[in-house]
């Protein structure tokens, strides 16, 4: 047996990746894995497809769910009509129930100003996706000590919360096109009552509930008071069940207190009578009544009045949940929305 003799080969020494090289294989194993996860997540679709009649009556279950219900629904006044629309809550549990859905928001810009995110829900099983994109100014509202409103840059917690509304109203608006509009009228339909049912179980314990939730968004008794137009001790159960949807349309960020109070009237000026021609025909009254936008033409007309980024995405969330338009009708008026955002910036 020889000795053994240390070899004469040159000595060699482990590769250590730089960090750009570490950065692209994180990269890859990052893509690798949605991939995969989406193949398994299209395969899980075509092999458990949903049962649609048992996703209506598991609809129907959760819509009746009182706690549920008040949270399902929102409610603002648009051209002196009151409107009703789903919330985000009522968006997500029907993308639960109905099954074989993927949703979610990503950053795709973002400077010092502005933020950009894109929302997305996508039908595994029929393989139907929508897409909104949403710009909003890095911007919040501050009362000051004078009680006057501003603006104000947000930290980051702040910036945090307000990505996170703009992103679940967009995400909203995606499921929304997915699911069938008479399973989300009917849902609809279903809060209202469940609403309705337990109001008129104990119509007091409910008015408490409902003084207490506005005081926690800064709404008094007072101005209550003032929107019923009689004192809250007078107010009915049909004026509970509006003040709800109203409570979660101000909670989710799609109105303002400030847009439900009656507006002050305007100073009187005497004016000179003329004395009015005699006709033998009936003059036809003058009216300066708004119609509510309800075609596609009509929110066009809106959005180019808007001079600002708020404004815009403001009617776009609204317009886009307008169950008048189409989904093609929708998609164009995004597009409009877009390019009225670098018209005003």
């Amino acid at each position: 047996m020889s000795d053994l003799v240390p070899s004469t080969s040159p000595k060699t020494t482990a590769m250590v990746p730089d960090e750009s090289t570490s950065n692209e294989m994180a990269v890859a194993a990052q893509t690798q894995m949605a991939r995969s996860e989406i193949e398994s997540a299209l395969i899980v679709a075509q092999r458990i497809p949903r049962n649609e009649d048992q996703a209506r009556q598991d609809i129907e279950r959760a819509c009746n769910r009182p706690r549920f219900a008040e949270l399902a629904r929102y409610t603002f006044r648009r051209g002196g009509q009151v409107v009703q629309g789903p919330s985000v809550n009522m968006a997500r549990e029907l993308a639960r129930v109905w099954g074989n859905i993927r949703s979610g928001a990503d950053v795709i810009y973002d400077d010092d100003k502005t933020r950009t995110i894109r929302a997305w829900a996508w039908d595994l099983q029929t393989n139907t996706q929508e897409r909104q994109d949403v710009t909003f100014k890095k911007a919040i509202q501050r009362k000051g000590r004078d009680g006057k409103t501003t603006w104000i840059s947000p930290d980051e917690r702040d910036l945090r919360e307000l990505t996170n509304s703009q992103g679940a109203k967009a995400v909203r608006n995606c499921i929304l096109h997915l699911i069938p509009r008479d399973i989300v009228d009917d849902a609809m339909q279903v809060c209202i009552e469940a609403v309705a049912r337990d109001v008129a179980k104990d119509p007091e314990d409910a008015r408490k509930r409902m003084v207490r939730a506005f005081d926690k968004i800064g709404v008094s008794v007072t101005d209550l008071e003032t929107y019923l137009g009689h004192p809250l001790r007078q107010i009915t159960e049909e004026e509970i069940v509006t003040l709800k949807g109203v409570w979660q349309s101000i909670n989710e960020g799609n109105s303002h207190w400030s847009e439900y109070m009656p507006k002050p009237e305007p100073a009187s000026v005497q004016v000179e009578q003329k004395p009015k021609p005699k006709s033998s025909a009936a003059q036809p009254a003058a009216t300066s009544a708004k119609t509510p936008a309800s075609t596609l033409d009509d929110w066009r007309k809106s959005l180019a009045k808007a001079k600002t980024l708020e404004e815009v995405d403001a009617l776009e969330q609204d317009g886009v949940a307008d169950p008048v338009l189409t989904r093609e009708q929708a998609e164009i008026f995004i597009a409009d929305c877009a390019k009225r955002r670098s018209e005003v910036e």
